[in-house]
């Protein structure tokens, strides 16, 4: 990233702490665990965002037969949105489970596409943390798991991720935009917005170039409580 005609290299956290400190003329012991706070909360933010093909991923998930849930946390580390979840069939070729709204369409979806048996789910339902599928796979199976993903909390200065990387202005600026409404100023902290504003414009650019999906499907993730 750049600040000003000056290059600005961020590789981790600690170097990223730093940067917000200096902006704020502020790097002693109380203040630094509060920035780490912001820039912790800054990558949240950006990372809620939808459609950001950066932070696209997909896993393959075992299921094993005869077990109707999964628990979609613990099967996908830092999951942010499930977009869709994927099956094979016994040809091998990968097709997209419906996603159903109610435990009862589900389960008329798996009828009307198997007539109540088969050993591949090709519905699924969100059920708190889990998904349940429909019908209940007869056998173990894999399952594509396409998600966006999140990042752990930043805690040690060697800590890093590839939003940061690649867009570190994009976090310092959203965390010193908040941080400098809360302690400091409104007046101030606007100049920061308008910053961040630009940096998530070069961002979002710099993003749709790489989308592979001009009308991407969402499903969000168990926990989120909007829907698209």
């Amino acid at each position: 990233g750049r600040f000003g005609s000056h290059a600005l290299v961020i590789m981790n956290h600690g170097q990223l702490r730093g940067f917000v400190g200096r902006q704020l003329a502020r790097n002693d012991a109380n203040v630094t665990t509060v920035i780490t706070d912001y820039l912790n909360q800054a990558v949240s933010k950006i990372t809620q965002m939808r459609d950001i093909m950066l932070l696209r991923r997909e896993v393959d998930v075992a299921v094993v037969g005869g077990n109707p849930t999964l628990n979609i946390f613990t099967a996908v580390p830092n999951l942010q949105y499930l977009r869709r979840i994927g099956a094979r069939d016994a040809q091998g070729t990968l097709f997209w489970l419906y996603h159903a709204l109610t435990e009862e369409e589900g389960a008329i979806r798996a009828a009307a596409a198997v007539e109540g048996a088969s050993a591949t789910a090709v519905a699924f339902y969100l059920l708190g943390d889990d998904v349940k599928l429909f019908p209940t796979p007869v056998s173990d199976q894999t399952l594509a798991v396409e998600y966006q993903t999140g990042f752990p909390a930043m805690v040690n200065d060697a800590d890093e991720n590839v939003l940061m990387r690649q867009f570190p202005l994009l976090i310092a600026y959203r965390a010193l935009a908040d941080l400098v409404e809360l302690f400091w100023s409104v007046q101030w902290a606007q100049l920061w917005e308008q910053r961040y504003a630009q940096e998530l414009q070069r961002f979002l650019d710099y993003d749709a170039a790489f989308s592979i999906t001009s009308t991407p499907h969402y499903v969000p993730g168990p926990k989120s409580t909007t829907w698209d």
